[in-house]
């Protein structure tokens, strides 16, 4: 009869699973940054490489860091003819 308890209780408890946000270089893991949009998952964060990326990007409603590796102004994101800062 304890055994089955235990194993009752065992069965009973919440199992939680702690989540670190994955980190995805561009071009490094993924050609794009919108090629690494569509491979993270919400809470994920893209690391763009110094340079000049000129698309167009879909955030798919996922919310995503994007940041340049070097910090701000050292990567530009070229879209519909405006130059962002990443």
């Amino acid at each position: 009869m304890k055994k089955r308890i235990a194993v009752l209780m065992f069965c009973a408890m919440p199992i939680c699973v702690i989540a670190q946000a994955a980190t995805i270089s561009v071009p490094t893991d993924q050609p794009t940054i919108q090629a690494a949009i569509d491979y993270e998952l919400s809470g994920d964060v893209i690391e763009v490489a110094p340079g000049t990326y000129s698309e167009s990007i879909d955030f798919l409603g996922k919310a995503i860091t994007l940041r340049s590796v070097n910090g701000p102004g050292m990567s530009n994101l070229c879209v519909e003819e405006r130059r962002l800062y990443c």
